[in-house]
């Protein structure tokens, strides 16, 4: 499997050490009614931590927060060109996504395309998703950057000990699992080649994928 589950990613986030930022992710398909006729998009929702994670500013406006209490929505920049004819007032909108109403509070920039070039907006993950407590329910996407100072290998042997003191804690539900890391130029280009494009600093972040 390539995915975690929300209490283990909460669990490796709060046993290892050797990583500065830590954040979940997992694709979404929704309804957008906003200008002219509704149209179907492609989005990804993120934990609060995930994009600032990157350090690309936004191209207009800027990220959601905790405090916009999980309404906020970041666009892409085709999706910001396409559906709201990159119109310089979108910032501060409401939008409709699946029936919901959502503050639009920034666009990316155009070479922004975590996780794919499909991605058209990035939500805040709301808290029921992050609060699930069932460690068989795998739809997490973890990715995360490495502290100063440290290598690959030592995050590796770290969640190689982490995975390994969750199996024994949840023999049914951890069996077997481990983690691995992949550094998003190297690892992430050989499964995915668009995955990341053109983001600076990308070097140091890495994707971890639990593998039973």
């Amino acid at each position: 499997q390539m995915e975690l589950s929300p209490p283990n990613y909460r669990d490796w986030k709060a046993m290892s050490q050797s990583f500065e930022a830590m954040a979940a992710f997992h694709s979404l398909t929704a309804n957008l009614l906003g200008e002219g006729p509704p149209r179907r998009v492609t989005g990804s929702a993120v934990t609060t931590d995930l994009l600032p994670m990157f350090g690309v500013a936004p191209f207009m406006g800027r990220l959601f927060t905790p405090q916009d209490g999980g309404d906020g929505v970041v666009l892409s920049h085709g999706l910001w060109r396409e559906a709201f004819a990159g119109s310089n007032e979108v910032i501060g909108r409401s939008v409709v996504l699946d029936g919901i109403p959502r503050v639009v509070t920034g666009v990316m920039p155009s070479d922004f395309n975590f996780p794919s070039r499909q991605v058209q907006f990035w939500l805040q993950m709301p808290e029921v998703e992050l609060s699930d407590t069932d460690r068989t329910n795998t739809w997490f996407n973890v990715v995360a950057r490495l502290r100063p100072g440290v290598s690959v290998d030592q995050a590796q042997a770290e969640l190689t000990v982490v995975a390994a003191r969750l199996e024994r804690q949840y023999p049914v539900e951890n069996e077997k699992l481990g983690a691995t890391l992949f550094r998003v130029q190297d690892g992430i280009a050989r499964q995915a080649r668009l995955l990341l494009l053109g983001l600076g600093g990308a070097s140091l972040c890495l994707l971890l994928i639990a593998c039973a």
